[in-house]
């Protein structure tokens, strides 16, 4: 993300998978990174250009065009947050304009919700598994649904970068 430039008007949800006592090391380290504004989510957030990242313990929706959500409903896949919350949500209220990526991760998480995203006429991004960490959930990914692209870590900057802004 330090590669988008600070006039990237998309805005960007993030979901990690961490802790409950986890602390806004993300946030922090993302903050200094990065030429776009980073939050951490916060219940009835207005979604604007730059980065919110799902506080740990909480799921994060997209409620309306407008606004995120945050949640302690139950975990899914072990997590919370999910990114399958995150992903069904953001297909069910942006349909077409909806791009989901897909990092490393140790397990299905991301399966059921690209599914949605792609249901509704979203774009998949999926990282490399070889380039992954962790290469489980990206490999989940890709052999569960028909994702749009395959790339390595190291590219998906520049790809997001090039492609543009979806929601001009």
């Amino acid at each position: 993300m330090p590669l988008l430039p600070a006039e990237f008007l998309t805005p960007i949800l993030i979901v990690q998978h961490r802790r409950d006592e986890s602390d806004s090391f993300l946030t922090n380290y993302l903050g200094k990174l990065c030429a776009l504004p980073v939050s951490e989510g916060i219940d009835k957030l207005l979604i604007k250009p730059g980065i919110i990242i799902a506080p740990a313990g909480y799921h994060m929706l997209v409620e309306d065009k407008n606004m995120i959500a945050l949640s302690r409903d139950s975990k899914v896949n072990f997590s919370r947050p999910s990114i399958d919350v995150l992903f069904e949500s953001a297909a069910t209220v942006f349909g077409p304009r909806v791009l989901g990526i897909i990092l490393t991760g140790a397990n299905n998480d991301g399966v059921q919700g690209a599914r949605s995203i792609k249901l509704h006429g979203g774009f998949i991004l999926v990282q490399n598994p070889k380039t992954a960490e962790a290469q489980t959930m990206p490999a989940q990914v890709i052999k569960a649904v028909k994702v749009d692209k395959i790339l390595d870590l190291t590219d998906i900057g520049n790809y997001i970068t090039r492609t543009g802004d979806i929601y001009e």
